[in-house]
């Protein structure tokens, strides 16, 4: 290439060297830009990547993994099966109520399931028989004599 051509395709600033092959942006370009108030260039220096954090000296992010130590696993083990044997013989052997005490117990428990026996006995249609004779035998003192006032 000769110096013409090259001074054609180049011109000479005092602060900088701008090619022709430089262009102009389209006009698409050029109304994108526009309206977004940003060009191109703005965006050239965002930093990509995962974000870093302060006094970590480019370890993982992950956690390590701890090895598992099966003699542990088997001593963990044996002192829960010695705790709930523990547990077991201590409910057996603790029981710190006075006979009077024993004796309500037993007494609401029976009581309770009368209770129980007396209530399946009878069928939900049954007592609603019963309840309707009931109100029928009460006096008319009871009834409700006016139910509205505009009547």
């Amino acid at each position: 290439m000769s110096t013409i051509s090259r001074r054609a395709n180049s011109i000479q600033t005092p602060r900088s060297t701008i090619s022709m092959e430089t262009r102009a942006p389209t006009d698409a370009a050029a109304q994108k830009n526009n309206n977004t108030g940003k060009t191109a260039a703005e965006y050239g220096s965002v930093q990509k990547g995962s974000l870093k954090l302060k006094g970590v000296d480019g370890l993982s992010s992950g956690k390590k993994k701890k090895k598992k130590d099966k003699e542990s696993k088997k001593r963990m083990e044996q002192i829960m099966n010695n705790q709930d044997d523990e547990k077991e013989s201590k409910k057996t052997t603790l029981d710190k109520r006075t006979p009077a005490q024993i004796a309500f117990d037993k007494m609401q428990e029976k009581r309770q399931m009368e209770r129980i026996l007396n209530k399946a006995s009878k069928t939900h249609k049954q007592r609603v028989e019963d309840f309707n004779r009931h109100l029928d035998n009460l006096t008319e003192h009871y009834d409700i004599p006016k139910v509205s006032w505009t009547k």
